[in-house]
């Protein structure tokens, strides 16, 4: 009874620290602009969004290979109008990647200490940033093909066990799907070979001659895969330079380092753009943020602490074979950067100065951290004074999971603040009271204006006005009409008419207190609170006429 009411506490406490370890990732909503595209694109309806999808895959990047996949793995990140809504099925994406490796890593290695710490470091040390890749960005549209990977391997390895052909078969129709998703994850081909060498001992020609035919099916169907690839791709050519090899070896290599590097626990924190990042935004380190990574520390620390001292059968002390798993744990680590490094689009543009980290480094992220945790595991199990060990292995950890955890939730909340901005700026053009300029040209840099790397394109606001029924067009631009629209703040912004002076203020909170109100190019003039102001969807709408006597120039 106290045995059960132990497991039923730790079951308890990790359902807590999931929560608060993924909680950061419901609040950040889009920060890309191709996903700012998609998203656009999936609130005008499943068919435009498809027929989006398909065109620009056909027409624009050649890839007719991925038609029937990628559509719907990208406009399953965007169900719902709520951001909460679309962030809970990526969040679950995430989980069930971290999921399915830690299953794998059990399937592989029969360990199940090495699963839990390998489980505990994954949810701990994964970063967010501000670089095109997940957890952060794209998260189901690459996380859901991760996802069938690791069932495709799962059911390869139980065919090995059984010989039932049906795991063979799905595995296959899932690899063929995955491949279809992202063409990088043909570089996987190989693991499936090492699978079937270490499940059936293939250390010997008579071994390798009686047991070749399940390791070649998998190879077959990548050869498929690549020859139909090039084929459609000589039908649907390219016009997309991350389709297109160009490269030199200098400049691959230095892919390869750079992109290894942010896949190893902790690598992005520790590049100088990020330290940069983390001091420029530490203002955004809260109280409620630092309790939730101590809560977090103390979740993970009692957890690995008890997984450290878990009873295990003695075993040999073999370190030529766990060389020999780490340098194929590298291997694997490196196989999907590959067509990273020759592709044309980031020749010179991965490192501090371009792309630090891609999708693929999420995907490697996951076999480096089995490696780190395997040196855990290692240590922790066949050197003298375990218990020393452990505690140093575990205040290293902590140390290490607390400084990630503090960058994620500085970065979510900037990451919040900035979509947060884009989602009032569209809340205004959901009002009635912009409908006063229908038919008219509205003049504005300052909406347009990217926050870190949520940029928003130039057609933007007039397409999502348009999508909301409003006859507005929105130019990116200061000046070039008489009226203007300006932010003071993420939540007030005023439309002003230059000729007359009239202006229009929308503003997400009720006006209390007398406040200062743009209306030019470091302009302003002060707004007074209305007792009773007019409410139009989430504004309060403020009207006034104001004369260049009450125009204030100033950096308020």
């Amino acid at each position: 009874m106290e045995e059960k009411k132990r497991n039923q506490c730790f079951i308890f406490l990790m359902v807590v620290g999931t929560v608060l370890l993924f909680f950061p990732l419901l609040t950040l909503g889009i920060m890309h602009n191709d996903e700012l595209l998609a998203r656009y694109w999936s609130m005008r309806g499943v068919k435009e969004f498809l027929t989006h999808s398909y065109t620009e895959l056909l027409q624009g990047k050649g890839r007719a290979m991925s038609c029937l996949v990628v559509p719907v793995t990208q406009i399953l990140g965007y169900i719902g109008k709520s951001r909460y809504c679309f962030r809970i099925l990526q969040v679950l994406t995430v989980i069930s990647n971290i999921g399915l490796f830690a299953k794998l890593t059990e399937e592989i290695f029969h360990k199940k200490t090495l699963t839990g710490i390998v489980t505990v470091l994954l949810a701990l040390f994964m970063p967010l940033s501000f670089e095109p890749t997940l957890p952060n960005a794209y998260v189901t549209l690459y996380g859901i093909p991760l996802t069938l990977l690791y069932v495709s391997l799962l059911l390869y390895i139980y065919y090995l066990r059984t010989e039932k052909k049906k795991y063979m078969i799905i595995a296959m129709i899932l690899f063929w799907i995955v491949c279809c998703s992202y063409e990088a994850f043909i570089t996987y081909t190989p693991v499936f070979l090492l699978l079937g060498i270490t499940e059936r001992h293939m250390y010997s020609w008579k071994k390798i001659k009686e047991n070749i035919k399940p390791c070649l099916v998998p190879i077959i169907v990548g050869c498929v895969f690549l020859a139909c690839y090039v084929v459609t791709g000589k039908i649907f050519p390219s016009q997309y330079d991350g389709t297109q090899i160009g490269f030199n070896l200098k400049a691959s290599l230095v892919i390869i380092k750079n992109l290894l590097r942010s896949a190893v626990p902790g690598g992005l924190f520790l590049s100088d753009k990020y330290l940069y990042l983390f001091n420029y935004y530490k203002h955004w380190l809260s109280t409620e943020g630092v309790i939730r990574v101590i809560a977090i520390l103390m979740i993970a620390g009692y957890a690995l602490w008890k997984i450290f001292r878990k009873e295990v059968e003695k075993e040999k002390k073999e370190l030529g074979k766990s060389l020999l798993i780490l340098v194929m744990l590298l291997g694997c680590a490196v196989l999907p950067f590959l067509p990273i490094s020759v592709s044309k689009m980031y020749q010179g543009n991965v490192g501090e100065q371009g792309f630090i980290s891609l999708p693929v480094s999420y995907f490697s992220y996951f076999v480096m951290t089995l490696a780190f945790s395997y040196i855990v595991w290692g240590l922790t199990r066949f050197i003298r004074f375990k218990k020393v060990i452990s505690v140093v292995m575990l205040v290293g950890i902590l140390s290490l999971g607390c400084a990630i955890q503090l960058e994620n939730d500085i970065f979510s909340r900037e990451m919040d603040y900035d979509f947060t901005r884009l989602e009032n700026i569209e809340a205004l053009f959901r009002t009635d009271t912009i409908n006063e300029y229908n038919g008219k040209e509205i003049c504005s840099k300052e909406i347009y204006q990217a926050y870190n790397t949520l940029a928003v394109h130039d057609s933007y606001w007039t397409d999502y006005a348009q999508l909301q029924g409003k006859n507005i067009s929105v130019l990116r631009a200061d000046h070039a009409g008489p009226l203007q629209l300006y932010a003071t703040s993420a939540e007030l912004f005023t439309v002003v008419d230059k000729e007359n002076g009239n202006y229009v203020a929308f503003s997400r909170t009720q006006i209390s207190d007398t406040c200062a109100m743009k209306v030019g190019w470091k302009q302003y003039i002060y707004l007074d609170p209305v007792e009773s102001p007019q409410k139009d969807g989430d504004y309060y709408i403020y009207r006034g006429i104001y004369d260049k006597k009450d125009i204030h120039k100033s950096e308020v």
